[in-house]
């Protein structure tokens, strides 16, 4: 199949592809890391929703829970989530906090996923750009040109 595309041309295409899919799999692999170090060396204590971070996403406000919660020693700490959604989350809502021992600001809420939403995102886009990566570096892709008979 002849696509019209220089031998360069696929190689440099199908590198930016490649560099995509490393970004976006490297930020996966430090989102899950974050994750199961709390997770595995973490405690768990009740807290409550103290207020909300507001940030802009995209064309729309997000919020971003503020919690707090109390360690084993008695120390009380507040944390911003790292999840957010398009709705403030109702302010005196109880939820389950896991945190590191060592690092008490190292928090987050305790979510019955086994894997982090954002890390799973960060994975599937990895794959993707890794395909679209393996195409272009076998000529799969790029204008195609009409062959006459």
């Amino acid at each position: 199949m002849n696509t019209g595309m220089s031998v360069e041309a696929r190689i440099l295409e199908g590198s930016l592809w490649l560099i995509l899919a490393a970004v976006f799999g490297i930020a996966g692999f430090f989102i899950a890391r974050r994750y199961f170090k709390i997770r595995s060396s973490g405690c768990v204590a009740e807290g409550v929703i103290v207020g909300q971070d507001q940030r802009q996403a995209d064309f729309a406000p997000c919020f971003f829970p503020k919690v707090e919660y109390q360690t084993s020693d008695n120390e009380k700490v507040i944390f911003t989530a790292s999840a957010g959604s398009g709705k403030p989350a109702p302010v005196g809502r109880r939820v389950k906090v896991i945190y590191s021992s060592s690092d008490p600001d190292a928090a987050d809420i305790k979510t019955t996923c086994r894997i982090p939403f954002m890390a799973m995102v960060m994975f599937l886009f990895m794959i993707g750009f890794f395909g679209m990566a393996l195409v272009y570096y076998a000529g799969l892709a790029g204008p195609m040109t009409i062959q006459s008979q």
